[in-house]
């Protein structure tokens, strides 16, 4: 991508890189914005850094660089949302490993919004955190699922047994960081699903 960036003879104002929130440390007491400077030192984390460094490059033709770290990306048919809301259906939902653990999540509408508001506003440039301006815990995201399909919240299933069931994708659920769109809130851009029950609303 770089290479063909600096052959062209016209070339693009701005990139928007793409990575994760991964690259924070998973914690369940620190808060993370853009100005944050901890990396998490595993593979994730090590990849968003090398990743967002070769994005930087594209400053050396004039590329306005805006580096977004999306959360854990809620929609209807894919990702982390079905795993969740599954057990809920089945009525059988409850706390996923410990419930404490952060999710800083965002409605797949409002990713797409946020990538656009990037490409137009010329004043972003740099990190910009992709996330929900309110994370909650996994329990509390337990707990709006099952309100809102009208069901319980009582079973907890540990860990160990999701870490089988799902493997790698068991970090979504398990591991998780409390992250701040701190960018976004300061540049007036509005979510559409700002809260997790305005969310549900529409994915469930």
């Amino acid at each position: 991508m770089l290479r063909i960036i600096h052959a062209l003879d016209k070339k693009p104002a701005t990139l928007v890189n793409a990575s994760a929130v991964g690259i924070y440390p998973t914690s369940e007491s620190a808060t993370y914005t853009e100005n944050s400077t901890a990396k998490a030192q595993d593979f994730l984390g090590n990849t968003v850094a090398m990743w967002e460094q070769l994005a930087d490059k594209a400053k050396e033709d004039s590329l306005r660089v805006v580096k977004t770290r999306f959360g854990v990306i809620f929609d209807k048919e894919s990702g982390a949302f079905p795993l969740l809301a599954k057990p809920y259906k089945l009525h059988v939902g409850g706390n996923l490993g410990s419930g404490m653990q952060w999710v800083s999540w965002v409605h797949v509408e409002d990713v797409a919004r946020a990538l656009a508001y990037c490409l137009e506003d010329t004043s972003i440039e740099g990190v910009v955190n992709v996330t929900a301006p309110f994370p909650i815990r996994m329990k509390q995201v337990g707990e709006t699922i099952a309100a809102a399909l009208q069901t319980h919240h009582l079973l907890k299933v540990p860990s160990p047994i999701l870490k089988v069931a799902l493997g790698e994708k068991s970090k979504l659920i398990l591991e998780g960081q409390k992250v701040i769109p701190t960018v976004l809130n300061e540049s007036h851009f509005t979510f559409n699903y700002p809260t997790i029950a305005k969310a549900l609303q529409k994915l469930l």
